[in-house]
């Protein structure tokens, strides 16, 4: 019998690409009647460069879909549209078309959801928090950008609308791991801007919105950056 709420399961670490995880936003050609969006496309690196456990990771979600075709139609039709390429996974190649670095990158997914995923760090609630050990929630969407590295959480369900059939990811969570080089080609204000003068330590301090004795974040001040929008 099937499952009626298939098994969410845990991406490989991927690159993400045009992350809407704050706002939705209409698909490109929207049709009449669809809704605003959130998503991330992830990008994958080639598989014999991945960890054995993100290898493993990927091969699960790859069996997770080809069974939720097989749940909805059966074995026997699932084979016969898969040889004649009509059914549609959501892994995608087409890394050249999209300038993409083929050196780099092996294929992607465009996981999405019409309710807002949860984000979260790689950084962990202190000891003595109610939260100790939990995730900490990024609530700054400039956070997450082309180019950092994530993780989500996801759940394929398929689709057949007009003969247009496939299996489709449904973009639960999404953790950032780690920053990147970015995407995007944003460059930052300090980079790109030539200071005319120095400013001495009071400016300094008012400009950074700082004590004159700070000498940067501490474990407290990059907790409550993370949770600022919680105050």
């Amino acid at each position: 019998m099937p499952d009626e709420k298939p098994k969410r399961l845990l991406s490989p670490l991927g690159t993400a690409n045009f992350p809407y995880l704050y706002v939705a936003r209409m698909p490109n050609n929207a049709k009449p009647g669809q809704k605003a969006r959130f998503s991330v496309d992830i990008l994958f690196p080639h598989l014999e460069k991945m960890t054995p456990a993100d290898q493993a990771r990927y091969k699960a979600i790859q069996a997770a879909c080809v069974k939720a075709a097989v749940d909805k139609w059966g074995e026997e039709k699932v084979r016969k549209w898969l040889k004649d390429d009509k059914l549609k996974l959501p892994f995608k190649t087409d890394i050249a078309s999209r300038d993409l670095d083929e050196e780099l990158f092996g294929s992607y997914i465009q996981p999405w959801t019409q309710n807002q995923p949860g984000v979260v760090s790689n950084k962990a609630y202190p000891k003595g928090h109610e939260k100790a050990g939990k995730p900490i929630p990024i609530v700054d969407p400039k956070d997450i950008y082309s180019g950092c590295q994530i993780r989500a959480s996801l759940r394929p369900w398929v689709y057949d609308t007009d003969g247009n059939r496939g299996v489709s990811l449904g973009l639960q969570n999404v953790q950032k791991v780690a920053d990147g080089e970015r995407m995007d080609g944003r460059v930052a204000a300090e980079d790109e801007f030539e200071a005319e003068e120095e400013a001495d330590a009071s400016e300094l301090a008012d400009l950074m919105g700082t004590s004159d004795d700070s000498s940067g974040l501490s474990d407290s001040d990059e907790l409550a950056s993370l949770l600022r929008s919680e105050e």
